[in-house]
């Protein structure tokens, strides 16, 4: 009986296999979107000697993949590069699920509208990656290189496609923690707001009882102060600063109020009057000095 050893797996294969290994740590690792980019495209050039590396991330809303990470290729090459989700590169990989090796498939590329066509050989992109998550594509990694031999092998072609999958999935958790992160963090300061809401209300409640009394009394004085009494020009002075710290409350007020857009015609020079207004506290606790010119009204701009 004669007995078949198993064969030593070669050093290619132990090193793409520590390849995919050391992605599957970075996954259960990392939870930034762009770190979590950086170590993947870091894994597929030590996989494949790849010097160009582009992942293009699906933005939902408008249905387009931008770039959201580059190595070996200038940000301004890709500035401005769009792939719609329904164009014929994307439909292809969705499709195949698998890598489209640019030199071996020359009909898929003949296949490709002119727009397409012009990316690829103006970034010089030999392979097109899909990222898929549950059936869905989130993205594409581009790769290419200076080299004009560069190409990888079946071998290396069937790891990207491990590699890719397993990245998928992991984007699309790192994308829905951001975006729960920054759910959470929006609910978190719309709660703060209400409350902030509901304890302007009750303080401007209670500053604006003594004051309507002041403005009250003031103006029962005023009403039998004669116009030539001295007295008369300070408790103008006072209605007006009455009125001032009404105003001031009803812009605190309106900062936690919900409401429709108005757009009309606006000010500037009284916009910038009511925020120093506002500022003008703690201003004065830091130990600085607002001093303000004299400027011209009638700085209008539409707005609310």
């Amino acid at each position: 009986m004669k007995l078949t050893l198993p064969r030593r797996p070669s050093r290619p294969h132990l090193a793409e296999r520590q390849v995919v290994q050391d992605l599957n740590r970075s996954l259960v690792l990392i939870v930034d979107p762009e770190a979590l980019q950086a170590s993947v495209a870091a894994r597929i050039k030590e996989l494949t000697g790849a010097g160009r590396i582009v992942i293009l991330q699906l933005e939902p809303e408008k249905g387009v993949l931008t770039p959201t990470f580059t190595m070996g290729v200038e940000r301004e090459a890709v500035r401005g590069l769009r792939l719609e989700k329904r164009g014929r590169l994307a439909r292809w990989l969705l499709t195949n699920e698998a890598c489209l090796v640019v030199p071996r498939a020359l009909g898929v590329y003949e296949y490709l509208d002119e727009y397409e066509q012009h990316l690829l050989s103006s970034i010089g992109v030999r392979v097109c990656v899909p990222l898929v998550s549950l059936n869905r594509l989130i993205g594409l990694i581009l790769l290419g290189s200076d080299g004009a031999a560069w190409e990888p092998d079946a071998a290396q072609i069937e790891v990207l496609e491990l590699l890719a999958s397993q990245a998928g999935l992991a984007l699309e958790n790192a994308y829905l923690n951001r975006e729960q992160r920054d759910r959470l963090r929006r609910l978190d300061r719309a709660e703060r707001l209400a409350v902030a809401g509901q304890l302007a209300a009750g303080v401007a409640h209670e500053i604006r009882n003594p004051l309507t009394a002041i403005r009250s009394t003031v103006q029962y004085l005023l009403s039998g102060c004669p116009d030539t009494d001295p007295k008369r020009t300070l408790m103008e002075g006072l209605l007006s600063e009455v009125d001032r710290i009404n105003g001031t409350i009803d812009g605190l007020l309106s900062l936690t109020r919900s409401r429709d857009l108005e757009v009309d015609e606006v000010d500037l020079a009284d916009i910038l009057d009511q925020i120093l207004i506002l500022v003008a506290v703690q201003a004065q606790t830091l130990g600085v000095a607002i001093v303000q010119e004299p400027r011209d009204r009638g700085l209008l701009v539409r707005g609310d």
